[in-house]
């Protein structure tokens, strides 16, 4: 005989001795004990099968920004909790030497959206919210790991959102983003008390969300994900208003032993006199460069 549990179920049934089996409901672990006898001020009885509940221990998601590149760019923070996972959901773009941090036990999954990827077998953000509940659901201590900083264009605010919807709890631990990376690791200072009091961060995926004429204003300008449209974005720009001699300069793999940088300006790229490579990179215009 096996006793169901439901909202009212007693959280512990007297003292007990020698498990017999387990199994889970959606808000309990139940173990399965054959013996009750007598402890302290217990009465004296007998149970041939009682079951004691207790709440299931929840699983930990913690949010890690990957840093730019390479695994010297990681913070101290993100190496701890590396060491502690027994989960990894981590991008494309995460280099796969910052994996070998974890213990050889973790399960570890790419779950990044590359480009190249066909439609069907490109991961799809359900997937990525589904097993952020299903490892969680399960206890484990899931780490998060995203390209550069986490809340940068990494669709942090979906995530959590979901993670709200089933009650989990999560955590954020910063990293270093190629926003700012990329640009120091060129010589390139992002502001200047003459030439660039002001910033503008934006992605170049999807040019029709932009506002041009708003850009074009900016003082200095950082795309990311703008190198497939970088001929496009520098041409909007000199129509509505930003001189064609503007410099403007992209840094490809950015914080990797392959980076490279290409300079010009607008008008050079908009004609296409500069070959844009269709890799990772990083978008910066305005006279700092």
């Amino acid at each position: 005989m096996i006793w169901g549990l439901t909202n009212s179920s007693p959280r512990y049934i007297c003292c007990v001795l020698q498990p017999v089996c387990c199994f889970t409901s959606n808000e309990y672990s139940s173990v399965l004990r054959s013996q009750c006898h007598q402890r302290n001020n217990c009465c004296k009885r007998s149970f041939k099968i009682i079951i004691l509940c207790q709440r299931k221990t929840p699983g930990e998601i913690v949010f890690v920004g990957a840093g730019p590149g390479e695994k010297k760019w990681l913070t101290w923070a993100a190496v701890k909790e590396l060491r502690k996972a027994q989960v990894v959901l981590y991008d494309h773009l995460v280099d796969k030497e910052i994996l070998k941090l974890c213990n050889k036990d973790c399960e570890q999954f790419e779950v990044g959206k590359a480009i190249h990827c066909s439609e069907d077998t490109r991961v799809l953000q359900k997937d990525i919210h589904n097993l952020l509940e299903h490892y969680y659901r399960r206890g484990k201590y899931i780490i998060r790991l995203k390209g550069g900083d986490p809340g940068i264009f990494g669709r942090l605010a979906e995530e959590i959102d979901h993670i709200k919807s089933f009650g989990g709890k999560y955590r954020l631990v910063p990293g270093i983003s190629s926003v700012f990376a990329a640009p120091l690791l060129a010589g390139i200072p992002l502001t200047h008390k003459n030439w660039s009091k002001s910033l503008t961060i934006t992605t170049g995926h999807d040019l029709s969300q932009l506002d041009f004429k708003l850009l074009a204003k900016s003082e200095t300008l950082v795309f990311v994900m703008a190198t497939r449209n970088l001929s496009e974005i520098a041409q909007r720009l000199i129509e509505n208003g930003k001189s064609s001699d503007t410099p403007a300069a992209v840094i490809y793999n950015a914080g990797m032993f392959n980076q490279q940088e290409v300079f010009g300006t607008l008008k050079e790229w908009a004609s296409r006199e500069l070959k844009v490579q269709f890799q990772p990179g990083t978008v910066v215009v305005g006279k700092i460069v």
